[in-house]
């Protein structure tokens, strides 16, 4: 063999191994806000986002909120699809982020029926975006499934950078036992609240016990406010309850002002009270003013005004649903009272300063066997 075409050979492997590196370089995730662009080798293409690994053997997970564009040498006919939604959920996210709730809450629910039960970060952004504008617009009942898909992602170790700017939701009250501390377990008595037990009993927490039991316990809470009965409370109490379940207990026991032991469990945690968290302070004062003030005990039943005064007082949007709540039940016992200046004073207040509070467009309490006879309704909006 001569020389020639050996070292031509040679020649040729080095002209390829100098290209190598842009052959495996050839694709191109380009990022918003900013972010620097990611040029390496796209490895997997899907609802979650896009992995690539860049020269350095780095892989990196973008989700479609944070994509701009995608180039590739061989393109996914996928793109076609999945672009258009990185778009839409970027435009969510940055709206939401701004302040523009009402534009962005269509999209996010329109995503999160298609991204409920996957596990990944576009997923949580999603679900979470979706609790921020329904926590906002005062829809608690429709926003507990959302909750509780933020629950079940953070718990599988899933995070994202989204929505860092603004406040934080979740409380950690046991280790790994988080709580959404805008999301009290006390409703408004609406269609929305219907849809939600029917969305609850097929609601998946996909082996997360926590997650599960949360569900039911959001659920028993629905069910006592549709047909204003807490009977079916009693029966589902668990051993070794936890913070939400105390709370629940307090405001729908029908005996708290009778029982020595019922009286004893509230005396217990009125002396809690002051040594709780903002959130679980507001939570435990207006549970214990709602059973309070259905007492026969006068001293009680004045305490239990005092308590949801307390609640209906707070200036803080965090706190808002819950203070048009407090503030409509005393306008309702000081009406049965007779004091009816007072009361119509105060539903003038809440008119005022609360117009578009769900409270005032509560419905009567439902009987329990009509809505046990409905058709099952779609997840609330």
């Amino acid at each position: 063999m001569s020389r020639i075409p050996v070292m031509n050979l040679f020649l040729g492997c080095l002209v390829l191994l100098a290209w190598a590196p842009k052959i495996l370089l050839g694709d191109l995730v380009e990022r918003r806000a900013g972010g620097t662009a990611i040029e390496g080798d796209i490895r997997q293409i899907d609802q979650s986002g896009v992995q690539i690994r860049d020269a350095n053997a780095v892989l990196h997970i973008v989700p479609w909120d944070r994509i701009r564009d995608v180039k590739m040498m061989y393109p996914d006919p996928r793109l076609n699809e999945l672009l258009p939604i990185a778009d839409e959920l970027w435009r969510a996210r940055t709206r939401l982020e701004r302040g523009d709730r009402a534009l962005a809450e269509p999209i996010f629910a329109r995503m999160f029926a298609k991204t409920i039960g996957n596990n990944h970060e576009t997923a949580l952004m999603v679900a979470e975006g979706l609790l921020r504008v329904r926590l906002a617009r005062g829809a608690h009942a429709a926003a507990v499934i959302p909750m509780l898909e933020v629950i079940r992602l953070q718990r599988a170790g899933i995070a994202t950078d989204s929505f860092s700017t603004l406040p934080e939701l979740f409380e950690e009250v046991n280790q790994g036992e988080l709580l959404c501390v805008q999301l009290a377990p006390f409703f408004v008595r609406n269609n929305d609240l219907e849809r939600l037990v029917k969305a609850l009993d097929s609601y998946e927490s996909l082996g997360d016990d926590y997650v599960e039991r949360l569900a039911q316990i959001y659920k028993l809470a629905a069910e006592a406010t549709l047909y204003n009965d807490g009977s079916t409370l009693e029966s589902a109490q668990s051993r070794s309850q936890n913070f939400i379940e105390e709370a629940i207990n307090i405001r729908w026991q029908t005996d708290a002002g009778g029982s020595k032991r019922s009286l004893r469990a509230v005396d217990e945690l009125e002396e809690r009270v002051d040594d709780l968290p903002s959130w679980a302070r507001m939570w435990l004062l207006y549970a214990l003013g709602m059973q309070k003030t259905q007492w026969s005990d006068l001293g009680g039943r004045d305490r239990g005004l005092v308590q949801l005064a307390t609640v209906a007082s707070v200036q803080s949007d965090q706190f808002a649903y819950l203070a048009g709540m407090a503030l409509q039940s005393l306008a309702d016992v000081l009406e049965e009272d007779g004091q009816l200046t007072a009361a119509a004073s105060l539903r003038r207040e809440l008119e005022s300063q609360m117009p578009r509070h769900p409270i005032q467009q509560e419905i009567p309490p439902l009987q329990r066997a009509v809505i046990e006879s409905e058709e099952p309704q779609e997840e609330p909006q």
